[in-house]
């Protein structure tokens, strides 16, 4: 568990903090910027059985202090908050955080702080958190080993790192695909990362890796691309591709138009 001592240094007053300034982040910050609204309200975020898969993953011990990267909304931290004292999420995106702080407010939820940081260079001393979460923000990572190094030192020695997220099928035509789609829907999308990548991140950082849960998460595709304000044009060329996907494709993102699939997992890892 976290030490007093340990936390002592940190900000953890409800607070927007100062903005990134790395110019490969602006992009995200602009599109989720506009977006923050749209995410409170999704059911796609804000339900889901994965958010019960995380708590079970927590385990039943009390965190002192987790951690929740690329908070969002808040969604996943609101979850996991009654197993914890204090849970901190981290954004690239102040309208994001302001969203997080309103909504833990409105519901009443004591536990939560957020400011705005970078995940490759968070903000906080070795080993301050016995849980780290990470809910469908990987694939807008740029340096995602960078991320789980970072995990890594600020995790306990016995704390857990929980990621769910999007992931590319082995299958290489499938890989590009997918990511082809969701560079068109989302300029700040970086990549859906493999799991066999996701697990040499894990191995390199000094984490095992467990996948605990595989599934299509499925979407519609109107709300899917209004969530994003994805510009008509890309609209267009979008409902293009689908309308032209192969049977593999449709086979493995289970497409029986307008509602779709995307292949997600949740990674579990903890200190080897």
């Amino acid at each position: 568990m976290c030490e007093a001592r340990k936390v002592s240094r940190w900000d953890l007053t409800p607070t927007i903090g100062q903005a990134m300034s790395e110019k490969s982040y602006k992009q995200a910050q602009k599109q989720f910027g506009r977006a923050a609204d749209a995410y409170t309200q999704s059911p796609v975020f804000a339900e889901g059985e994965d958010l019960g898969w995380l708590v079970e993953q927590a385990g039943v011990e009390r965190h002192a202090y987790a951690l929740d990267i690329g908070t969002g909304a808040g969604h996943a931290a609101f979850a996991l908050a009654p197993c914890t004292r204090i849970i901190v999420g981290l954004d690239i995106t102040p309208q994001m955080v302001q969203a997080a702080l309103r909504n833990a407010s409105e519901r009443g939820i004591a536990q939560y702080r957020a400011s705005v940081g970078n995940a490759e260079h968070l903000p906080f001393p070795d080993e301050s958190f016995s849980l780290v979460i990470c809910r469908y923000t990987g694939h807008h990572f740029h340096n995602p080993a960078r991320v789980v190094e970072e995990v890594s030192r600020v995790l306990t020695g016995d704390g857990r790192f929980l990621v769910v997220d999007n992931t590319s099928p082995d299958d290489a035509a499938a890989d590009r695909w997918i990511n082809r789609v969701e560079v068109l829907r989302d300029p700040s999308h970086v990549r859906e990362w493999s799991q066999s990548e996701w697990q040499r991140f894990f191995g390199d950082a000094g984490l095992d890796f467990t996948v605990t849960h595989t599934w299509l998460k499925m979407l519609e595709f109107d709300d899917w691309v209004a969530r994003q304000q994805t510009p008509p044009e890309a609209v267009a060329e979008l409902r293009s591709l689908f309308a032209a996907a192969p049977p593999v494709m449709r086979e493995t993102f289970g497409i029986e138009w307008p509602r779709f699939g995307l292949l997600t997992r949740l990674m579990v890892g903890g200190k080897l």
